[in-house]
């Protein structure tokens, strides 16, 4: 056998003969491999000392297998090849809505949900002052009359203009609906707090927004926020006013009363 030819070794394996020293038959291993990036072969530079070698694959003894698992790599190349057009596919469509999502930023948040990168909801809508809930406590329903917990209805409403998240009480959208905002991570939470009593601040100030109680809610709770010192009094001379509005009433239900 010529040197450089290829050759087979008795148990399948290709190679290249290398030569022989005093008896002794030498070759390299022609190694290969086949993944995502497609089927490639190089030589191994290590001699491998041998006892035999073939011209051709052997046929008789190890032809069989051999050719069954050359069916199998053939099967399995197939198989990756359509693995690798679906996910150029998805990356394309993944392309698609990441520019989506630069025209409206708001549908980002699709693909958040989407890859899990959602970890918290806040409801800034709360009588008591932002609501913080992870993302498990905000779509999880347990309901205690039902062995196994159901998941809420998650809903994106509005259009190019105005957007909003809103989760249903109920997974079948039947129950009341509850406005919130996803988040990643608390300190984004925290942003989302901060960002939305600022903008309710300055409508207030503006005339936009008449009820001071909208703003006086991001100073309650947890995740409080400190208020301006004019919005502070604003707040305590709506609660002095409530409160003499009240008494007001009751002297007045009073004198009425003993009048009769």
């Amino acid at each position: 056998m010529e040197k450089e030819s290829e050759c087979w070794l008795p148990d399948g394996r290709k190679a290249v003969y290398a030569g022989e020293i005093d008896g002794q038959k030498f070759v390299r291993i022609i190694r290969s491999t086949d993944d995502e990036y497609g089927y490639e072969e190089w030589l191994d530079e290590r001699l491998i000392a041998v006892g035999q070698v073939y011209a051709s694959e052997p046929q008789e003894v190890y032809g069989q297998q051999t050719k069954a698992a050359q069916d199998r790599i053939t099967s399995l190349r197939t198989e990756a090849d359509a693995i690798r057009d679906e996910l150029s596919k998805l990356k394309d469509r993944k392309q698609e809505v990441e520019q989506a999502a630069k025209l409206y930023p708001d549908i980002s948040r699709v693909i958040d949900f989407i890859e899990g990168h959602i970890t918290h909801a806040v409801e800034l809508c709360s009588r008591t002052g932002p609501k913080v809930m992870t993302i498990d406590e905000a779509l999880v329903n347990i309901d205690e009359g039902k062995r196994e917990p159901s998941m809420k209805l998650l809903a994106l409403f509005g259009n190019q203009k105005s957007i909003h998240w809103g989760i249903n009480r109920y997974n079948d959208g039947s129950g009341s609906w509850t406005k919130i905002v996803p988040a990643n991570g608390l300190d984004e939470v925290r942003q989302i707090i901060t960002d939305a009593a600022t903008k309710a601040i300055e409508e207030f100030r503006s005339g936009k927004e008449k009820q001071i109680h909208i703003v006086a809610r991001f100073g309650q709770g947890e995740y409080a926020v400190t208020l301006p010192e004019d919005i502070q009094k604003a707040i305590s001379d709506k609660a002095e006013a409530a409160k003499t509005a009240r008494i007001a009433k009751a002297e007045k239900e009073l004198a009425k009363a003993r009048a009769a």
